[in-house]
C-alpha cells in the first residue's frame, strides 16, 4: 500500500517544486496590487536586487560609450560621473513602494509625478508576460503587455525552497 502511494506522491512534489517560480511570480503581482509591502518585501531580496541593477546599469553605460564615445576625451569623465550617479540613484528609486508600483504595471518613474488616484487600473503586469526556467536556480517572466513596462525583465532565483525576485534587466 505505501509502495502505491510513494510514486503518485513523488510526483505531486516534483510537480509543486516546479511550480514554485510562477507561484512566486503571482504572488509579487498579487502583494503589489494589494499594496502589500510585507509580503513583497518576503519575495525581494532587495539588496542582490539594487547590487544586480547597479551591475546592469553600469553595463548598459559602457555599452553606450563603446557605441561612439569611448575615443573622445569625455569618456574618462562620462565613467567616473556614471558610477558616481547610479548608485545613489538605484538605492534611492529601487525601494519596495518603487516594486510595489511596478508589480501595479506602473512605471516608478512616471508615477512619481502622478497623483496615487491616476495610477493602477491599467493591465496586470503578469498579462501577456512570457515564463520560464533559464535554469534550475533562475526564472525569468519577461513582460510583454503594451504598457510603459514593456519588455522588462524579473528574474527569479531560487533560495532553497523559495524563490526571490533577485534581478531587474531594463529594456534598453
Amino acid at each position: 500500500m505505501l509502495r502505491k502511494l510513494f510514486i503518485p506522491l513523488l510526483v505531486c512534489g516534483a510537480l509543486y517544486l516546479g511550480a514554485l517560480p510562477f507561484l512566486t511570480a503571482y504572488e509579487l503581482q498579487t502583494a503589489g496590487i494589494r499594496n502589500d509591502t510585507a509580503a513583497l518585501a518576503s519575495r525581494v531580496d532587495l539588496p542582490l536586487l539594487r547590487a544586480n541593477l547597479k551591475r546592469h546599469l553600469a553595463e548598459v553605460l559602457d555599452r553606450q560609450l563603446d557605441g561612439g564615445l569611448r575615443n573622445t576625451p569625455f569618456s574618462a569623465l562620462v565613467d567616473s560621473i556614471g558610477s558616481t550617479i547610479i548608485e545613489p540613484l538605484v538605492d534611492q528609486y529601487v525601494t519596495e513602494e518603487a516594486i510595489t508600483l511596478v508589480m501595479q504595471g506602473n512605471n516608478p518613474l512616471q508615477s512619481r509625478q502622478r497623483n496615487a488616484s491616476e495610477l493602477g487600473g491599467g493591465k496586470r503586469l503578469l498579462d501577456g508576460a512570457s515564463m520560464r526556467y533559464t535554469s534550475l536556480d533562475r526564472f525569468t517572466v519577461t513582460i510583454d503587455n503594451g504598457t510603459s513596462l514593456d519588455r522588462l525583465r524579473l528574474i527569479l532565483h531560487r533560495r532553497g525552497f523559495r524563490w526571490v525576485l533577485a534581478e531587474v534587466r531594463l529594456p534598453v
